[in-house]
């Protein structure tokens, strides 16, 4: 027995990274988008905001923000991807394909079958073009080619498959003008001659899109892209299971941190189109198991809510020096979005994001902004701090200073803060998530670069919110779960660890915004424990990921059984479940065949259905409405995976989800 059974999962995840404690892993955590173990204290909630500063500001919620997992230290540096839904990035400069290269990345690909989808694309416009395409559909099959316009030669590599709903490692390599397309570290059989050309951009995730359109669009994940100027790999070999690093050869290494960034010596921009989004769902098996106190956290604002900070002197700066910074991840745009107003009277400031998606710092004393410069991206984490030392101002995006000292002692007697929202509470909502807002009053701290870890209560703090106080949190550190109704954490009952989340049946509900991954259609794992508190009701939402009444399929709790729901009833388990007793379900998707399974046994009907599944809301416990069908009872151990976990009978865990990969 290894030691954890001594303490027990949930005791080992609270002590943390324990000497001597064999913490259990989980060798398919890669495809894990969503975990909860709902191990929160009682009565815990994730509305709930503490102010880390000495200070101890009151903070308060003004609508439904929420807090969870999903923040800028999620997962290392090296560890993130990029998710695209018909959307693509450009990279200016990159791509010399006159010699040996290697061009490589991570590909998670959820399209449906169909026409090909890209993955990355060079254009010299004129000169050649050099493309790698997936073909999703019958044949399954790589191609590489030149494009010398209006004719191009293609090459088709016919024994190289892939798998969708997995993360994949490509590469592709010419080495001597020979190149070879590796799947996995293993060679295709075709090793085709092909001559070079020199790229004036890099497009990835887009297929020919800056002359074509939006035509072969990749719909997926992407990690991890480098392209060298060497042949990397010359024969078959294992793929890294750590993140790729820069070097002497490195032409462009992207799509692997917390923001659109090129991390080879090049720094070239990396210009996001469409919703490509930074994402925490990674193609590593993930070492160290999520904690708030080191990975920090968020707050998600929907566009229609905020906080609030008790009014202090705190606030009120004065002529004297100050620091003010935040993380901010939006993900909508074309309006003035406030992320830290101070603007109560008219001596305050405000940090935000103008509607051409420009950082602002604005002046209301002088009635002008201070800022107002640089490019603040969607779908990606981007870190500001404002300085101010002796009159002089200084503007940091993401550890380097934008633009120039900027010579102002205005007065700042404002004591008010709102985060979020604008001063008056009614307008310029943020939407997306904010985290690390610090406050230094009378002393400016310039940052060393870009932030590695969550801001701590230095000397002068009057303000710290890291948003990491909520307590039914994703342990995948992708999603914020919001709460609804008196939905909370229960000490009552728990399958593991000595909580679990209660609903009463009367409005309560957990909600998280596309919170359901796009499986496209292959191959997922949705799975929990319930403990129903009435088994005479009629047909509840246990999970809901519907945009409308025929699309996804959702489960059901009915009476004493479980459903499977698609448009109409396709699985039905009619009896097995009581009041006070734990049941695990699972709903299994294997080869386009689904089968609901109650207590590791699976009902003797099946579903057959390949439709893609494309990212929605998640609710847990009730309709996809929100306004019916509310379960009653006790929900523990929540998770989703794109991949199949179990295709038999099986029997039931006996111990927590795994929280890490290795």
């Amino acid at each position: 027995m290894p030691l954890l059974s001594t303490f027990g999962a949930a005791s080992a995840r609270g002590f943390g990274n324990l000497s001597g404690i064999a913490l259990p892993s989980d060798d398919l955590w890669n495809t894990v988008s969503f975990l909860s173990h709902f191990d929160g204290t009682n009565n815990g909630t994730n509305n709930s905001f503490d102010d880390s500063s000495s200070s101890n500001h009151t903070i308060t919620a003004n609508g439904n923000v929420t807090q969870g997992s999903f923040g800028p230290f999620a997962r290392p540096d090296g560890e993130w991807g990029v998710n695209f839904s018909n959307d693509f990035l450009t990279i200016s400069g990159a791509g010399d394909f006159l010699g040996d290269y290697t061009l490589e990345a991570w590909v998670f690909v959820n399209a449906a079958d169909g026409n090909y989808v890209q993955i990355t694309y060079e254009n010299a416009f004129g000169g050649k073009i050099n493309v790698v395409k997936i073909n999703n559909g019958t044949d399954e099959n790589w191609l590489f080619g030149n494009n010398n316009t209006p004719s191009q030669v293609t090459q088709t590599f016919n024994t190289t498959t892939f798998s969708s709903n997995t993360w994949t490692h490509i590469a592709v390599v010419r080495s001597s003008n020979v190149v070879s397309v590796y799947i996995n570290g293993v060679a295709d059989s075709s090793t085709p001659s092909l001559s070079g050309g020199v790229a004036d951009f890099e497009v990835i995730g887009g297929g020919r899109g800056l002359s074509v359109g939006s035509a072969n669009l990749f719909e997926g994940n992407i990690s991890n892209v480098r392209f060298s100027s060497v042949a990397r790999y010359t024969s078959n070999f294992t793929p890294s299971t750590f993140p790729f690093s820069s070097d002497a050869n490195t032409d462009l290494l992207t799509c692997q941190n917390n923001r659109f960034v090129d991390n080879s010596s090049n720094a070239r921009a990396v210009v996001p189109s469409g919703d490509a989004a930074v994402s925490a769902f990674g193609p590593f098996l993930t070492s160290e198991v999520y904690d708030a106190g080191v990975n920090g956290a968020s707050a998600y604002f929907d566009g229609s809510d905020g906080l609030s900070s008790s009014a202090s002197t705190d606030y009120e700066f004065g002529t004297g020096d100050v620091t003010v910074e935040y993380w901010a991840y939006p993900t909508a745009s074309g309006a003035i979005q406030n992320i830290l107003d101070n603007r109560a009277e008219a001596s305050g400031w405000k940090l935000g994001r103008d509607a051409s998606n420009r950082f602002q710092v604005y002046n209301e004393v002088t009635s002008s902004y201070l800022f107002e410069s640089g490019t603040f991206p969607e779908n990606a984490w981007s870190h500001f701090c404002w300085t101010r030392a002796s009159g002089v101002n200084k503007f940091f995006i993401n550890g380097v200073q934008s633009g120039s000292n900027v010579s102002d002692s205005s007065n700042f007697n404002s004591n008010s803060l709102n985060i979020g929202v604008q001063h008056a509470g009614n307008t310029q909502y943020f939407t997306g998530y904010i985290t690390c807002c610090r406050v230094i009053k009378g002393t400016a701290v310039e940052p060393s670069g870009v932030p590695s870890a969550p801001p701590t209560a230095i000397t002068n703090t009057k303000l710290l919110l890291n948003m990491a106080d909520g307590q039914a949190i994703d342990s995948a550190a992708q999603n914020n779960l919001t709460l609804y109704g008196d939905a909370k954490i229960s000490n009552t009952q728990s399958k593991f660890g000595g909580t679990s989340m209660v609903f009463d049946g009367t409005g309560d509900y957990a909600y998280i915004p596309d919170g359901f991954p796009a499986f496209g259609p292959g191959d997922l794992t949705i799975e929990f424990w319930i403990n129903p508190s009435n088994v005479s009701n009629n047909k509840v939402a246990l999970y809901d990921a519907r945009d409308n009444q025929s699309d996804s399929p959702i489960v059901w709790q009915n009476n004493a059984g479980i459903y499977l729901f698609a448009a109409s009833d396709r699985i039905i388990i009619s009896s097995g479940l009581s009041v006070g007793t734990w049941a695990h379900v699972a709903l299994v998707r294997s080869s386009g065949v689904y089968k609901l399974y109650l207590d590791g046994t699976a009902s003797g009907t099946t579903y057959a259905n390949t439709d893609a599944l494309v990212a929605k809301d998640l609710y847990i416990a009730g309709r996809y409405t929100a306004n019916t069908a509310f379960y009653n009872g006790y929900i523990d151990d929540f998770r989703i995976s794109s991949t199949a976990r179990y295709t038999s009978n099986f029997t039931p865990p006996t111990e927590p989800f795994a929280d890490k990969g290795q």
